[in-house]
């Protein structure tokens, strides 16, 4: 597997993680619409899409992996396409403790144990050192490691002995991986048996071209 493109998107989780800190809940929550909800770049949350690409309150974000950190205004040429779905556990669309931002994982002390999950998929395009051009792509599922989660052999197990996902980092595990890459012909598939209760809607359908590896998979 692209040990760099597990990296990018490492970084990626760990930045949400900073950005939007843990929070109580409370009965009392702002919501985007009110306007006074605060972004990682200091404007306020908007509805709908937003110009990096983030719709917070669908739980998405569709565009170019550089807008990731809504500071750029352009990618370089060849910029991997990315698109991510999570859910209110991951990174809420309310404000419930006053502090105008994006609450994350409820009030627990860390992603474990929150029932968190991100869903992304990432694509581009490589030289392949003869002239031509690659395409490879990536597909993950990461989900909070559960409370009660045993490290066994580069697996998290239930205490039963149940597989649930192979290791991420320190919060987060993977219930699900595809990568492929149509120069090498690589394949990589996983895919845990643990009930996980990921039920996002469709991705978008947007994306800006059709992939080789995609297209060969029809």
């Amino acid at each position: 597997m692209h040990r760099e493109v597990f990296i990018i998107i490492g970084a990626m989780v760990m930045a949400a993680a900073v950005i939007f800190a843990a929070k109580p809940m409370a009965s009392d929550c702002k919501t985007i619409r009110s306007g006074e909800i605060i972004g990682t770049n200091g404007d306020p949350v908007t509805m709908g899409s937003n110009d990096w690409g983030y719709n917070f309150q669908a739980h998405r974000f569709s565009g170019e992996y550089c807008l990731a950190n809504e500071l750029e205004k352009e990618c370089p040429p060849g910029e991997p396409y990315l698109k991510m779905r999570w859910n209110d556990a991951f990174l809420s669309n309310k404000d419930c403790d006053g502090d105008s931002r994006l609450d994350t994982h409820y009030g627990y002390p860390s992603y474990k144990g929150s029932g968190a999950w991100l869903l992304m998929e990432l694509s581009g395009e490589e030289d392949s050192g003869d002239g031509s051009t690659c395409s490879w792509e990536l597909e993950m599922e990461l989900f909070a490691i559960p409370f009660g989660a045993v490290l066994h052999d580069g697996l998290w197990m239930t205490p039963d002995g149940e597989e649930i996902g192979i290791v991420y980092d320190e919060s987060f595990l993977i219930t699900e991986v595809h990568e492929a890459n149509s120069c090498t012909g690589e394949v990589f598939d996983y895919k845990s048996k643990y009930k996980t209760n990921v039920k996002p809607e469709p991705m978008p359908k947007n994306m800006p071209k059709e992939h080789p590896v995609r297209a060969a998979k029809r």
